[in-house]
């Protein structure tokens, strides 16, 4: 990422720049997958829900940071060899703070390792750490599990999880950068729509770490259901700045349901396979977000309000 970054600054026409973003973002994006699985297994289950909701938090603080450089420095060039600054600390910080999973590596049985973590992180926090070594060989065994897509697809309940889950991410990614990419488009100021779409999700990521509490699913459910009827109540406004609050709306609502379905998809598969779970559902979440763009060129065309709503 922090290479792709640097480079993508000097791309000498837009050929290069497009190869190289696109390497970028497959980076970017496994990088946060395997990130936040990460995190979500370094915690037990009376945290799970603020470790999984607390990485939205850092990505609206790296929202206001876009929104601060991008009203003062407007060359692009120059904005994104900034971008590569956070990323090279970013980097810095995890490779010197943050250990492997020790639950991955007692699935896998790589449990001398596993122990070593677990012991440094128990000393840290002044607990003792019992012999687990033991309990690991027993529920184990010697067979290491598959962590591939493969073994995802094989189990009738995983794919059926893994279809529906897909579903959801891409219809979430296609709904929000459909909105984010498109603020220039609504009435009002550029700059103080995005600020408020990110004042937005902020409240919406502290709504959604609540009632992720009582239930996942139907935060889930809910949040998807009224985002979608905002975007189609759009098909029913001529007013300008209605629209704008209208859309603003939805992306609060598509934003509770972004946050929860980054929750949610870890909880449903196992530890060897969560990872591959997590990165083929967030695949076909980009299919939403390669259509976002192309939906918002639709209203060009002047194609039907209903047509671009229903989408």
């Amino acid at each position: 990422m922090l290479i792709f970054s640097i480079v993508l600054a000097f791309s000498p026409h837009i050929i290069f720049f497009v190869i190289v973003r696109f390497l970028l973002g497959v980076f970017c994006m496994g990088a946060m997958a395997s990130s936040f699985c990460l995190g979500m297994e370094m915690v037990g289950p009376s945290w799970r829900v603020f470790a999984g909701v607390v990485v939205e938090y850092f990505w609206i603080a790296g929202s206001l940071l876009l929104l601060l450089l991008g009203y003062f420095i407007r060359y692009w060039k120059t904005l994104q060899l900034l971008f590569a600054i956070p990323t090279a600390l970013t980097t810095l910080i995890y490779l010197k703070f943050i250990p492997e999973s020790p639950k991955w590596l007692f699935v896998t049985n790589k449990t001398e390792e596993g122990h070593k973590i677990l012991k440094k992180i128990a000393s840290s926090n002044g607990v003792q750490l019992y012999d687990i070594k033991i309990i690991v060989s027993k529920k184990g065994g010697n067979d290491v599990p598959s962590g591939t897509l493969w073994s995802v697809m094989k189990s009738p309940v995983l794919r059926r999880q893994t279809l529906n889950i897909t579903l959801c991410w891409t219809v979430n990614v296609m709904i929000y950068y459909g909105i984010t990419l498109n603020i220039s488009a609504l009435a009002g100021n550029f700059y103080t729509n995005f600020l408020i779409s990110i004042v937005l999700e902020l409240v919406a990521y502290l709504t959604c770490q609540f009632f992720l509490n009582y239930s996942r699913r139907l935060t889930v459910a809910i949040s998807m259901i009224a985002g979608g009827l905002a975007m189609a109540c759009i098909i029913a406004v001529e007013n300008e700045s209605l629209i704008t609050g209208i859309a603003l709306f939805g992306k609060f609502a598509i934003s509770i349901s972004f946050g929860a379905i980054w929750m949610y998809t870890p909880e449903l598969f196992p530890t060897c396979v969560r990872n591959a779970g997590i990165g083929f559902a967030s695949m076909f979440g980009r299919v939403g977000g390669i259509l976002a763009p192309i939906i918002g060129d639709l209203v060009e065309c002047n194609l039907p309000a209903e047509t671009i709503s229903l989408h």
